[in-house]
């Protein structure tokens, strides 16, 4: 009879530990469809006068570098609204985390940028992206919108300073904590079912 229930709660154990597992938190972005079924209002079609109208600049350049904080370096090929530098440093970008697009090293790309904070600056996004291809049709669209024939930028210029790398990451922090839960959640019931297992079975 003890071993039955022995076995039994063994069983248990291991059922325990799989149903955690099955049923473990998934880490949900507010752009994730809630379900299959239920995939929520579809995402707006932002134009590219929604863009141009909103974004305080508008340049042409290519991302020849990405750095920690999700920052950017972008040699500028030319401005379709606004003026600056030539090389803009520490432009912030957003990644998945925020439903944004990041910015990638290469190039040309059309890309709009707005103020992160004070001499700081940023992607400037509306919905998922910050940029749009280099087609003749979009720099058409774009010139007539702002009115402003493309500028070259201005070599003697300062560069946009480069904050300094972030000392620690809560995001990180907060995704080894949600792993050390997921494991001691669902391997620990195993684990013990294993080693109920195993005694009985040497008896």
């Amino acid at each position: 009879m003890k071993t039955w229930f022995s076995r039994l709660s063994a069983v248990a154990f291991l059922l325990i530990g799989l149903f955690a597992l099955a049923h473990s938190p998934q880490k949900v972005y507010a752009c994730t469809p809630t379900s299959s079924t239920n995939p929520g209002p579809p995402p707006i079609q932002y134009s590219i006068e929604d863009r141009v109208s909103r974004a305080p600049l508008v340049l042409e350049g290519t991302v020849i570098s990405t750095g920690p904080g999700n920052t950017a370096t972008i040699e500028v090929h030319r401005y379709f609204k606004g003026n600056g530098p030539a090389i803009m440093t520490g432009v912030h970008y957003g990644d998945g985390a925020m439903c944004q697009a990041p910015l990638f090293i290469g190039g040309p790309v059309i890309i709009f940028v707005g103020e992160w904070q004070a001499d700081e600056l940023a992607a400037f996004y509306l919905g998922e992206y910050a940029t749009v291809p280099v087609t003749e049709e979009n720099i058409q669209q774009i010139v007539a919108i702002t009115g402003q024939e493309p500028i070259f930028p201005d070599v003697t210029l300062t560069p946009s300073p480069v904050p300094d790398a972030p000392t620690s990451d809560s995001s990180e922090r907060d995704d080894f904590s949600g792993l050390l839960q997921l494991c001691l959640a669902g391997f620990l019931p195993m684990f013990m079912g294993i080693v109920v297992v195993k005694r009985r079975a040497n008896l």
